[in-house]
């Protein structure tokens, strides 16, 4: 969930970033301002990256062809700072979109870069999703889409995974993300989600949203009831073994004889466990029934 505390903590830090300042206020503006002054950064990138969001914040497609042509003269790597740098990917993959540019270069770079992290993967992948129009796969980051299409004004993600990305963000404590980028994401998604839940009180989102909770807190009574059958036949199986093969009997001399070979040990790790167990269960039962739900 994301608290007045922890919200307010974390736009601390955003004032005191000049890179993640400008990002959030475009994200808060929808793609229309670029808010306060700042000085020139010794960064050469994070100075592109504010004359990119400029252009697009002013619509000018020449301002943004210009700079996209200065990285796409630029061979990717792995190691490229530009390739592994999210707020400007995000960026360009805008402009290449919003203004009709070849997509060559930009998928180019994205094919280049390697991920080591799950934040990493997320971010990739919806990039790669947004440039083929698949903006309502199950492996992309909805928010990274639900930014996207706030900025472009366009209506890309269906109702259910609008309620899919207003759980997961709200069933986490804020920030749940090593990456800042998809932080800042998550909160402003936040709001956006929670502004139109106030705007359209019956939105087909909300009801969305509540099946899904409701499916969850249903999958979970599910998941409780399956532990404690499959617990059951595992005792039912360790009686049947013992009593019902006699050279097993006669092998087995005693009670920790019998549980050691006949899994003591399993019974145990499924008991103390169990918390685990259940939420495995219910991450199948959801991932059956609604796809790769993600909370993390």
């Amino acid at each position: 969930m994301v608290s007045l505390e922890q919200r307010g903590e974390y736009l601390k830090g955003i004032l005191e970033n000049e890179k993640f300042l400008i990002f959030y206020n475009f994200l808060v503006s929808n793609g229309i301002t670029v808010i306060g002054e700042s000085t020139p950064s010794a960064d050469v990138i994070d100075d592109d990256f504010k004359d990119i969001l400029g252009a697009l914040c002013s619509s000018n497609v020449q301002d943004f062809q210009t700079n996209y042509s200065q990285y796409s003269s630029r061979t990717p790597s792995p190691t490229s700072p530009f390739v592994n740098d999210d707020f400007l990917l995000f960026s360009l993959v805008i402009g290449v979109e919003k203004f009709n540019i070849p997509k060559e270069w930009i998928e180019k770079v994205l094919q280049t870069r390697k991920c080591s992290s799950n934040d990493c993967n997320q971010c990739l992948t919806t990039f790669k999703n947004i440039l083929i129009e698949n903006h309502n796969s199950l492996d992309n980051h909805f928010g990274i889409v639900l930014m996207y299409q706030s900025i472009l004004k366009e209506d890309l993600l269906t109702p259910v995974n609008k309620a899919i990305l207003f759980t997961g963000i709200t069933s986490s404590i804020f920030p749940s993300k090593k990456s800042d980028f998809l932080n800042i994401i998550e909160l402003r998604s936040y709001d956006l989600l929670i502004n139109e839940q106030l705007i359209g009180g019956d939105s087909k989102y909300q009801e969305v949203r509540l099946k899904i909770e409701n499916f969850e807190k249903r999958s979970k009574q599910v998941a409780l009831i399956i532990y404690a059958i499959l617990y059951a036949m595992w005792l039912g199986l360790v009686y049947f073994l013992y009593h019902k093969f006699e050279f097993i009997e006669k092998f087995i001399s005693s009670s920790e004889a019998i549980f050691g070979f006949l899994g003591f040990g399993g019974l145990l790790a499924l008991f103390f466990k169990r918390e685990e167990v259940v939420a495995f269960i219910e991450s199948r039962i959801s991932n059956f029934f609604l796809g790769k739900h993600r909370k993390d």
